[in-house]
């Protein structure tokens, strides 16, 4: 029984030797069946498969061009836009045209530089309330990609919320009515409230400078006076960028991206 199994095994090719493409016949084993490697007590690999990845593009586009051009092989490159992410597979297919082991990659992941990766998660808190002095401290520790930060940061640190109230008295014959109503108005001591945030960034290395707004809306709770910061045009600037990482790959690597992400199916 072992002996038939062994041959079988053989046949299908997974000592790792150069033949046809695998017998598609099923082959049966016990659950409590355990198979195992034996490449690893061999002086060499079956075959060469590597797993790299990388944060630089630059380094991700130099690999795959290289390794492509010495394995004589044409990667198939997906692009995830969305994540600006990318993936290429060298070993998709053998010199015979046949399905490859698909275990043979390089990948790429941008890493957001540090305004950039602020602003992300700005934008996907919409609903967050920040108090005064953690929007001064934002604006003094990101003070290289915000314009005019010190004029933002006396308006922010100036501004007040003055209680306002109105008192109305009505007579008549019949009836006599009184009300009072008190509002909240906010004012900065150093000029107007600010309305608008405005950075500059690149949002990956070696990406185009960008500029956006972040809109300020100020209520007051308990008192205290709470900002809402929400980042304007934000979509619009991930396509973008996303855009501008899949023109990059297009021009530095030796092979045509797909837009989307690709995996071999079990």
């Amino acid at each position: 029984m072992l002996v038939k199994l062994f041959e079988k095994i053989q046949s299908t090719c997974i000592s790792g030797t150069s033949s046809p493409a695998a017998s598609p016949d099923p082959l049966m084993l016990a659950d409590n069946l355990n198979l195992h490697n034996l490449e690893k007590f061999h002086s060499h690999r079956y075959r060469e498969r590597m797993a790299m990845s990388t944060t630089d593009i630059d380094a991700y586009c130099g690999y795959v061009n290289i390794h492509s051009k010495d394995a004589d092989v044409v990667p198939l490159v997906s692009v995830d836009e969305v994540e600006c992410s990318s993936q290429s597979i060298f070993n998709h297919m053998d010199v015979g045209r046949l399905p490859g082991h698909c275990d043979d990659t390089a990948s790429c992941v941008l890493l957001a530089n540090p305004m950039y990766a602020q602003i992300i998660k700005m934008a996907e808190k919409t609903s967050k309330l920040y108090s005064q002095r953690s929007v001064i401290d934002w604006i003094a520790d990101w003070n290289e990609w915000i314009d005019d930060p010190a004029k933002l940061a006396g308006q922010f640190q100036t501004l007040k919320a003055d209680h306002v109230s109105k008192r109305a008295q009505s007579e008549g014959d019949w009836k006599r009515e009184k009300s009072a109503m008190e509002s909240v108005e906010i004012n900065a001591g150093a000029g107007d409230v600010p309305e608008r945030i405005i950075v500059s960034f690149e949002p990956y290395d070696g990406f185009e400078q960008r500029t956006l707004e972040i809109a300020v809306a100020a209520t007051v709770h308990d008192d205290e006076i709470q900002l809402r910061l929400r980042v304007l045009g934000f979509e619009a600037l991930r396509k973008l960028i996303a855009k501008e990482f899949t023109a990059t790959l297009t021009e530095k690597l030796s092979a045509e991206p797909f837009i989307g992400t690709i995996k071999p199916a079990a």
